[in-house]
């Protein structure tokens, strides 16, 4: 597999997450795989300790149903390989080595340790089924619901 000549870049977008980034690129080129890998490392070593955050406190929308999807499958299947990494029952092939690359990026750029990393991908990945990924509408229409006299 080739290096893209733009991996500097994609690498500052994928672990800068201290502050917004603005990503504009074609179809196909990988935005939504950058985007799950900022999730993955908010989760993992975002916050202000670089603890990781809950993943209640993350969201992130779309236009479309499928994109959300998507990404939540995405985020899913990261941490379920990260968690099968960690314990020793991923065997050896793609998904392994993406799984390695991620426990290394959050231990070397986070300071993150096997365990850390262990306890909040299983806490993520406990609460999925919590976590604000959607649509614009559906986030609108949940804030509606949770503070209608507010609105």
């Amino acid at each position: 597999m080739s290096i893209p000549v733009d991996q500097a870049a994609r690498d500052r977008a994928r672990l800068t997450l201290e502050r917004n980034v603005v990503v504009e690129a074609g179809a196909g080129t990988g935005k939504t795989a950058l985007l799950t890998d900022r999730m993955l490392f908010l989760l993992l070593a975002g916050g202000p300790q670089r603890r990781g955050i809950d993943i209640t406190r993350l969201v992130a929308l779309t236009f479309t149903e499928k994109a959300a999807g998507e990404i939540k499958l995405r985020l899913a299947s990261r941490l379920g390989d990260i968690l099968a990494m960690l314990s020793g029952g991923l065997e050896a092939g793609s998904r392994r080595e993406a799984a390695e690359r991620w426990v290394d990026d959050a231990r070397r750029h986070f300071k993150r340790g096997p365990e850390d990393i262990r306890r909040t991908a299983e806490a993520a990945l406990e609460s999925m089924d919590r976590a604000m990924i959607g649509t614009i509408h559906h986030f609108a229409s949940h804030l509606l619901r949770l503070h209608p006299v507010e609105a």
